[in-house]
């Protein structure tokens, strides 16, 4: 009985062929020629080419992984960069955190100096309306002395005296007929107050005629808008009392411009003293 011998698997009948072509080279071409068709046999040529194109392919790789290499090197530079710059943008940050909080203490110093400037302003305005009181209060006890003569030439009048001053009580005729012509209905209570609160009143003639006139005077340091208003009332409930002439004057050391342009609106005369 014949025993037919057991074939080879393909891997190991491929790893014999190869053993016997690598031990006979002649057997190696005749194997090739047998076996490949004129396309495959052309393959080393179309190989070398390929392997020419691979290389050039590898030369641009290697070039495009130089320049890759060299931009990480500009992207780390350029990351070293921005650490160095986000360091110094935190030291300004801090700085103008430091800048603005020394900014909040000089607003807040400022306010401060405001308030003390506000309280000296108003201490100097308390200040000057002292004084401009004192001032007027000096000239009210002053101006009796040297009101007659220096109305009797503005005014052009005779024979004045003075009735009331601060100096000098109201006299009991000129009080019986205010009271009376309150009595009357002529006056009302607030315009014999306001008379009674008269700085200065004169009784005199006119120099042109003799003809009786009654000088109601407010004296101020400053002449002011009140002071031509209370003269006013004064010399009108005068005039109304006694049925005669009655003159309103101001005087003091100065007057402003407005104030003396409302003077001469509502028939006030202004008396300036040196």
């Amino acid at each position: 009985m014949t025993t037919t011998p057991t074939p080879l698997d393909p891997e190991s009948l491929v790893a014999r062929i190869m053993e016997e072509l690598r031990a006979n080279p002649a057997a190696q071409q005749m194997l090739m020629r047998a076996l490949l068709t004129r396309e495959f046999l052309g393959m080393p040529l179309r190989l070398e080419r390929i392997e020419a194109q691979l290389d050039a392919i590898l030369g641009r790789v290697d070039s495009l992984e130089e320049g890759q290499h060299r931009l990480e090197g500009r992207m780390d530079s350029l990351e070293e960069g921005q650490h160095r710059l986000e360091g110094r943008m935190d030291g300004l940050e801090e700085g103008q955190r430091r800048l603005e909080g020394r900014i909040d203490g000089l607003e807040e110093g400022q306010r401060r100096l405001e308030g003390r400037i506000d309280g000296l302003e108003e201490g100097q305005r308390n200040l000057q309306n002292t004084v401009g009181a004192l001032v007027g209060d000096n000239l009210e006890l002053k101006l009796p002395g040297r009101i007659v003569p220096l109305l009797s030439q503005k005014i052009r009048l005779r024979r004045a005296e003075i009735v009331r001053s601060p100096t000098t009580a109201m006299s009991s005729e000129l009080a019986d007929v205010i009271a009376d012509a309150v009595d009357k209905g002529v006056l009302e209570n607030w315009q014999e107050s306001r008379i009674g609160l008269t700085d200065i009143i004169v009784r005199a003639q006119r120099r042109a005629d003799r003809s009786p006139v009654w000088l109601a005077v407010e004296a101020s340091g400053a002449i002011h808008r009140r002071d031509i208003e209370r003269a006013r009332q004064a010399a009108d409930s005068l005039a109304a009392a006694f049925r005669q002439d009655a003159i309103a004057v101001v005087a003091g050391y100065e007057i402003a411009s407005e104030e003396s342009r409302q003077a001469d609106d509502v028939g006030v005369e202004v008396l300036i003293v040196e």
